[in-house]
């Protein structure tokens, strides 16, 4: 997982207004609804389609596998090395998609919620200042996070495009393989 990058810490102004934490307060709640919709929303998608592809790739595999045993018993050359290059093809997507499903860690919208009240409940008590600066820092959190979920997001679509391409290959060698079956057999 790569770092992420650095921002300038944030130094709140001398009279911050109530409007001022309430404005803050919003922009928090959107980047918090943001952060849900990446690590946990669209994650979930992914996993889900991720999922499918592998239903799919382990279908295709076991059906190319039986046609490919079958065909064995009537070796017709090019027949046999278009099944046997789709069955590695299917086995390929499986791979893909089993590495595309594992690892998906992301930095927490909010790092620790018990320094966070220590902070705001420290001597002095709570001023706006304080709390616009906490909520400055739960929005870097959040956006932190975002950072690394949208990192993570790339590189399984990246993965997801692989997945498609090589398991309609590897129908296309099976179909082609089972038509020139079929047309030696007649």
């Amino acid at each position: 997982m790569q770092p992420v990058t650095s921002r300038a810490t944030f130094a709140p102004p001398e009279n911050v207004s109530n409007e001022d934490v309430d404005l803050a307060r919003d922009v928090l709640a959107l980047n918090f609804a943001a952060y849900k919709e990446f690590t946990i929303d669209r994650m979930n998608h992914q996993h889900n389609l991720i999922k499918n592809y592998l239903w799919v790739a382990a279908s295709v595999f076991v059906a190319e596998s039986a046609f490919l045993g079958h065909a064995l018993n009537f070796p017709t050359g090019a027949s046999v090395g278009l099944m046997l290059a789709a069955c590695v093809l299917s086995c390929i997507v499986l791979a893909i998609g089993i590495d595309a499903m594992t690892g998906a860690d992301f930095r927490a919208a909010m790092s620790d919620g018990r320094a966070t009240v220590s902070y705001l409940l420290a001597p002095g008590g709570s001023s706006n200042q304080r709390t616009l600066a906490m909520i400055y820092q739960l929005i870097e959190n959040a956006e932190a996070g975002l950072e690394e979920a949208g990192r993570t997001f790339d590189a399984r679509v990246r993965k997801m495009r692989w997945m498609n391409r090589l398991l309609l290959l590897s129908l296309l060698f099976g179909f082609t393989a089972a038509g020139l079956f079929v047309i030696t057999q007649l």
